[in-house]
């Protein structure tokens, strides 16, 4: 049988940082110290709520520690008692602990890149901060922005000579070109050697000059004759057309087009001709409208007057509307407002009555597969809990809680699972701690030759797990820090359909 472990959550939401006098920052709700404690820390100095190392440590009057973010997030959720013995305490009731916080601060730790890259540092927490903006071992982005993170080492190697967003001369144009766009660039590089599209004696060009090689060097270019606008056809090689222009006559062409020319300029003055005849015809019209203009304009005031009259009635009707709207909305929002809470006491029963029904043996069916896995990859869901169930009638209310990813140990490479117990509705009829045992079964959906994953843990009724629960679910959870690794996850037929199936079975002990 596997090795049980206890669960250590991790927080997720704040990160915690030491200032750079080696004092805690006094940023709101900040969470305890998740760092690689060589030796590990004391338990007088894990934090209740957390379940981390004591960050800005206080005390309660009534003598129970625990970080100074943590229970003033409780505190000011409206929870104004302690929640280790639910002593009534406020704000001013907590004090610092300076003896803690110096203890603490001498701890031991490792360097945050101890696992990942072997980083041998081992120093006191307050010494943590500064040994990290030094080590060798720390990852920087690229200052390229390509997105590759690599050591200080090989940072300048990568930024000069490997890097996709790098920048480097054209050896054509010279101009500064960026690595990965250094072939769009060279599509149109004004200096980039092109062949002569008549394939000329000339084997190569810069593009830039192409055009001036093309209508002014180029021998095998067809061109057209000089005199093309006077009617000429003919078009040869540059060669052929200078031959062209000494044999042949072009007088009568050009008499042919002066004539043409003629012709068309008195036309256009037909046309200007015309054109006068009808703007004097226009002035005369204008004239005699000009009167008729001044008695239609009384008319026109009137009926502006009416328009303006309608306008104004349209207006307050759609005022009328508006407040009808407005009040309407109001009244539909505050029945759906009442719907929703009738719907959530609703599906409050109804998960009740259904965790009855399990009775012990309890199967969990986590759909979606892929894009949870990433969600915890990132760290967005790290956690995600079943629906509660009872081991019986009258029995015990629990539910199961897996982190895909993983966590301490297990992070990156394993799942890890674990139980949690819930208060119940008999609770008070029942033997306390839980004295049971827990089968966890990843199940394989090959039916041929299935290959469950099958690990049992057996209840100890010292650890805080398995205590009666004085909120709704106990924060401390027991299981399996490394239940399965994710490359065996992705073999056989543990995840069919993107659904990953977990059985888990109570075995509750004779009655005496």
């Amino acid at each position: 049988m596997r090795q049980v472990l206890k669960k250590k959550t991790i927080p997720t939401h704040v990160s915690i940082m030491l200032a750079k006098d080696n004092s805690v920052t006094e940023e709101i709700f900040q969470q305890g110290y998740d760092e690689h404690f060589d030796p590990p820390a004391p338990d007088v100095y894990e934090c209740p709520i957390c379940l981390l190392v004591l960050n800005a440590p206080v005390q309660t009057e009534c003598g129970h520690r625990f970080c100074r973010g943590c229970i003033l997030k409780v505190l000011r959720e409206g929870r104004p008692n302690c929640p280790i013995d639910n002593y009534s305490i406020n704000e001013e009731q907590i004090y610092p602990d300076n003896f803690a916080l110096r203890e603490i601060l001498e701890l031991k730790v490792r360097c945050q890149n101890s696992k990942t890259h072997s980083c041998k540092w081992l120093g006191s927490l307050k010494m943590l901060k500064e040994h990290m903006m030094s080590c060798e071992y720390n990852l920087f982005l690229c200052t390229n922005n390509c997105g590759e993170k690599m050591t200080r080492n090989a940072l300048d190697k990568h930024c000069l000579n490997d890097c996709p967003k790098r920048v480097i001369s054209c050896e054509f144009c010279k101009l500064k070109i960026v690595f990965k766009k250094l072939q769009d660039h060279y599509e149109r590089c004004e200096g980039f050697p092109v062949n002569c599209p008549n394939v000329c004696e000339v084997v190569v060009i810069p593009r830039g000059k192409l055009k001036v090689h093309m209508e002014e060097e180029c021998s095998r270019a067809i061109l057209k004759c000089s005199f093309k606008d006077a009617g000429c056809q003919f078009q040869g090689t540059r060669d052929e057309v200078t031959n062209h222009m000494k044999t042949e006559n072009h007088q009568f062409m050009l008499l042919q087009t002066l004539c043409d020319l003629k012709l068309r300029v008195a036309n256009q003055e037909k046309v200007i001709e015309s054109f006068k005849d009808k703007e004097n015809t226009f002035n005369k019209e204008s004239s005699s409208a000009a009167g008729f203009s001044l008695k239609s304009e009384a008319s026109i005031v009137g009926r502006f007057d009416e328009l303006e009259k309608k306008i104004n009635q349209v207006k307050a009707t759609s005022e009328v509307c508006r407040s009808e709207l407005k009040h309407t909305r109001s009244e539909l929002e505050s029945r759906i407002e009442s719907i929703n809470i009738e719907l959530k006491a609703q599906n409050e029963v109804i998960n009740e009555v259904s965790a009855r029904t399990w009775k012990g043996n309890f199967i969990w069916r986590i759909s979606n597969f892929d894009q949870l896995f990433r969600q915890a990859l990132s760290g967005e869901v790290p956690a995600i809990h079943s629906l509660p169930f009872y081991t019986g009638v009258p029995g015990y209310k629990m539910c199961l809680r897996i982190n895909l990813n993983g966590i301490d140990s297990g992070a990156g490479t394993h799942v890890s699972m674990f139980v949690h117990m819930m208060q119940g509705e008999f609770d008070s009829l029942i033997e306390w701690p839980f004295p049971g045992s827990v089968i966890f079964t990843i199940l394989d959906q090959d039916t041929r030759d299935p290959q469950h994953v099958c690990e049992t843990l057996t209840a100890r009724p010292t650890l805080q797990a398995f205590l009666r629960p004085k909120i709704n679910r106990n924060h401390k959870g027991y299981g399996y820090i490394e239940l399965i690794r994710h490359t065996t996850l992705r073999t056989r037929g543990y995840i069919s359909n993107d659904t990953l199936l977990v059985r888990v079975d109570i075995k509750m002990p004779p009655t005496r």
